[in-house]
């Protein structure tokens, strides 16, 4: 229900890094919702190629935008 969202509300962080080698996308997510996002990947972008990483740095980000859904 709607009233419950306050509680939790999952966080995704989608970063977009370019350096030499190219510009590279990151979708950062809790371990906990690792596979539902995998899942959503897959089902919607079937032929999008995804690689878990071990560590992150911790993002900087010179630009935000929170969404709300």
């Amino acid at each position: 229900p709607w009233w419950k969202r306050w509680l939790h509300s999952p966080v995704v962080i989608f970063e977009t890094v370019a350096d030499q080698s190219g510009i590279h996308q990151r979708l950062l997510v809790a371990e906990s919702r690792r596979h539902q996002v995998e899942d959503m990947l897959q089902a919607h972008l079937p032929s999008a190629r995804y690689t878990p990483l071990d560590s992150v740095e911790a993002p900087r980000p010179l630009l935000a935008t929170s969404y709300r859904l």
